[in-house]
């Protein structure tokens, strides 16, 4: 598992940095579902939990898990933490550390306790990879229902492309490991590494950005006012960043309100949308797929929001704190333990 790998290496870095394990110590034995490291100079043993996310019922189960001895620490490895995550441990007193370089670590004589946000990458090359405009409405359809078990016809109906297309994307699916494939039915294998692959080569700039300015005594009333608004000129649309977040899984205090809509409203058919170039309360986005308005959520009289999946990879690309915001929003509504354990 190259996850329990590469966290065992940065697990020797970490304890070779404080100087209190002598080298010939740090080696690992395979255990199950993991990995035991034996410090014998802290009278300790590391028991290893290594996997793709942590949600917070996997960081529960963990903080409440027996151990074999009084001198066993239970360490989680993980791809990438959360802050909130990160802190849900640290207050538990659950050793933790990701590969981006986050760790928290309380042994004897050792103290380590550091949160790494994640760096900016090289943008990567979506050709010929699942994460494409038209191959992303499979992911879409695939995270919007993990448990689901599809056709391949499902899949063409569904996300409204050729089963041909189709067929050439499922099997790249099975070739990296994503989905399985049982008598011609296919079900998610790893829904939490979908996820993080696509919003690792998702492209958020390619949907063209429109900035409005509209009136409203506060943000609930903004998005009544605007979902009247659309409704009334005929305009389609799914609320997605700050506004899908604040309809599904509100954590910080948005302002700017944000959808996808699948033309503009006539200019000379609104009183209420004002068409600015600076200090804009509301960003309407022409999709550069019309995939966005699959799978989508209604809210009622707010309308509708884009997938939970689509919303948290729009989220991770925006400014500020709305990273914090799509870490909040998987925690709350893309838990994929309880799939994983089914598998």
């Amino acid at each position: 598992m190259a996850i329990l790998d590469d966290g065992l290496q940065r697990l020797r870095e970490l304890l070779r940095e404080t100087g209190a394990v002598p080298e010939e110590e740090l080696v690992a034995v395979p255990s199950s579902g993991g990995a035991v490291m034996p410090l014998a100079s802290l009278n300790r043993r590391i028991l290893i939990h290594a996997t793709t996310a942590a949600y917070p019922k996997d960081i529960d189960a963990l903080v409440h898990r027996r151990l074999p001895s009084q001198d066993s620490v239970l360490l989680l490895i993980v791809r990438r933490i959360s802050r909130p995550s990160f802190e849900r441990c640290r207050q538990s007193g659950l050793c933790v550390l990701d590969l981006e370089g986050s760790a928290y670590l309380k042994l004897p004589g050792v103290y380590v306790e550091r949160y790494t946000e994640s760096k900016p990458q090289a943008r990567p090359r979506v050709a010929g990879t699942v994460f494409t405009a038209a191959s992303s409405r499979i992911v879409r359809a695939l995270l919007a229902d993990p448990r689901r078990v599809w056709t391949q016809p499902e899949l063409a109906w569904a996300t409204q492309i050729s089963a041909g297309y189709v067929s050439t994307r499922v099997r790249l699916l099975l070739e990296q490991g994503y989905v399985r494939s049982r008598a011609g039915a296919i079900s998610l294998a790893d829904p939490g590494r979908l996820l993080d692959d696509w919003g690792t080569f998702y492209r958020f700039d390619r949907h063209r950005q429109h900035r409005f300015a509209l009136s409203m005594a506060n943000y609930e009333q903004g998005i009544g006012k605007l979902t009247a608004e659309l409704r009334r000129c005929g305009v389609a649309f799914a609320y997605t960043g700050w506004t899908g977040a604040f309809l599904r899984s509100p954590y910080g205090i948005p302002t700017v309100l944000m959808a996808y809509v699948d033309r503009l409203p006539p200019s000379d058919d609104t009183k209420t949308l004002h068409p600015v170039q600076s200090e804009a309360n509301l960003v309407l986005l022409l999709p550069h797929d019309e995939g966005v308005f699959q799978f989508t959520q209604d809210c009622g009289d707010q309308g509708w929001v884009v997938s939970d999946a689509q919303l948290y990879v729009d989220l991770m690309k925006m400014p500020g704190r709305a990273r914090e915001q799509a870490d909040a929003l998987r925690q709350q509504r893309l838990d994929y333990s309880e799939v994983r354990a089914a598998r």
